[in-house]
């Protein structure tokens, strides 16, 4: 009996079954619309930000489209104009140029440049926020007209300030400024055709930008014209159409280099502070008397001397300035144009200093060489079923180099039966690599495996090359500067 009315007891009632199927499928419905709704949400959010991105890479491009095109079209229309470019009166050329920059306000710079190294610019001084300081003008300055030319002493620069009414307030002059002749927008200037250089670092202004340049049909000699823009004007652009206060913004060239961004930061890591030397007397009055250095530096050998957005990145720069945070001592750093250039340039006496040369016979000429700032083994990449232990082994092979190696002479004299095939940048032989065109790239193996990981090559490998010759570089000075 007492079992019965405890089993009584304990059964469940056909009411409470229903309730609690109802709670549960209630339960199960909710849950499945909730998870619903938080789909199609999240979905929906995704492509409210898709489409907001997408509007601004389309605004973004349409602007840095329209650029071009304005630039584009002004040279084309300047290099129409040689009769008046030879005109004896500047005068002209300045209202022509004026009337160029005022009806294009995104423009640095218009500019003119002969093969005798003469060159005629002048500056929009209200074309970006700190335009001014970086020339040290004046709130009252509205132009900057600068004229380069050859003498007896090098090149000599006159700057001349103006303002709106064109008053001269103050013309001032420099001495051994770079000649215009060895910038790639005067190399690469083609009659017919617009170049357009890689992003570069204009002196002595420290801005970096672009040139779009084109020769001017004439019968003396090559001349040719152009204009300038700042990378500033593409940073505030993005920064202007930033989809949120959390995103971040970037343009790219085709070849992978950062050209501007919408966050400051990204342009420029400061570098950790050096401590200062303890210096004499006398070497305190060597630095305080050394003029502001001007030094090389390489576009694109990346993570030893290399640009960003035309700026010196890389080992060497970062050691220079970490140099001169703990001396005293100023540096300028000349980019934007290739390595025979800038040898050019040292040789006349426009650079101080020559980085990252490779300590051989063959560059012994140069000048004083310093202790070696970089030592290291040399490297090669080849595809992920190849492996060379040594150069004999690359025997009938085709091997890459980059051009300007003055291991290349060395290796064809020991080694003619290999094939040398130069490139001029370390992407493009990688890539090569990566393709099969070549066997076998030799450089410094943190070159080697930075660059890969920049531009995702991802099916080489890399490994020690058991090679007489070590990468040993060093700066090198002119012999006049041996007291340093």
């Amino acid at each position: 009996m007492l079992g019965r009315t405890l089993l009584k007891h304990r059964r469940i009632s056909i009411k409470s079954i229903v309730i609690s199927l109802f709670v549960l499928v209630t339960l199960i419905t909710s849950s499945i619309a909730i998870g619903l709704q938080y789909y199609h949400s999240k979905e929906m959010a995704r492509e409210q930000a898709r489409a907001k991105y997408q509007m601004m890479a389309e605004s973004v491009s349409d602007a840095v489209t329209d650029v071009g095109d304005d630039a584009i079209t002004a040279v084309k229309y300047l290099s129409h104009l040689g009769a008046i470019l030879n005109t004896p009166s500047k005068d002209v050329i300045r209202k022509v140029f004026t009337s160029i920059l005022k009806d294009n306000p995104t423009f640095y710079s218009v500019f003119y440049a002969t093969e005798n190294n003469y060159a005629y610019i002048i500056i929009n001084l209200d074309s970006m926020s700190d335009v001014r300081r970086k020339n040290n003008a004046l709130k009252q300055d509205r132009w900057l007209i600068i004229e380069r030319s050859a003498d007896s002493d090098g090149m000599t620069q006159y700057d001349s300030f103006y303002d709106a009414n064109f008053n001269l307030r103050k013309k001032i002059k420099r001495k051994n400024v770079f000649s215009p002749t060895l910038r790639s927008w005067y190399i690469n200037a083609k009659h017919g055709s617009v170049f357009r250089s890689e992003p570069y670092l204009f002196l002595p202004e420290e801005v970096t930008g672009i040139t779009y340049s084109s020769v001017v049909p004439t019968s003396r000699g090559k001349e040719v014209v152009g204009v300038d823009f700042t990378l500033s004007h593409f940073n505030k652009l993005l920064k202007e159409n930033n989809v949120s206060d959390v995103s971040h913004n970037f343009i790219y060239l085709p070849s992978g280099e950062l050209v501007a961004s919408s966050e400051p930061s990204f342009r420029q890591q400061p570098l950790p502070k050096s401590e200062p030397l303890a210096l004499t007397a006398e070497e305190q009055k060597l630095i305080s008397d050394t003029p502001v250095l001007r030094v090389s530096n390489q576009e694109n050998w990346a993570p030893i001397d290399f640009t960003i957005s035309g700026r010196p990145a890389g080992l060497i720069p970062d050691l220079l300035y970490m140099v001169g945070q703990s001396t005293g001592l100023e540096f300028d750093f000349l980019n934007g144009t290739e390595e025979k250039s800038l040898r050019q340039a040292y040789t006349k006496g426009v650079l101080d200093i020559l980085t990252v040369v490779p300590d051989v016979p063959s560059n012994q000429d140069l000048g004083l060489f310093s202790q070696p700032i970089l030592k290291s083994p040399f490297a090669i990449a080849v595809s992920d079923n190849k492996h060379y232990e040594k150069l004999q082994d690359l025997n009938g092979k085709r091997l890459a180099l980059l051009s300007n190696w003055p291991i290349i002479s060395l290796i064809k004299e020991k080694y003619p039966l290999i094939d040398i095939v130069t490139y001029s940048h370390v992407d493009e032989a990688l890539k090569a690599v990566s393709k099969g065109d070549v066997d076998a790239f030799i450089d410094a193996e943190a070159v080697l495996s930075y660059v890969s990981e920049q531009f995702m090559i991802n099916n080489l490998s890399y490994h020690a090359l058991n090679i007489e010759y070590d990468l040993t570089l060093s700066l090198v000075l002119p012999p006049e500067k041996k007291r340093f």
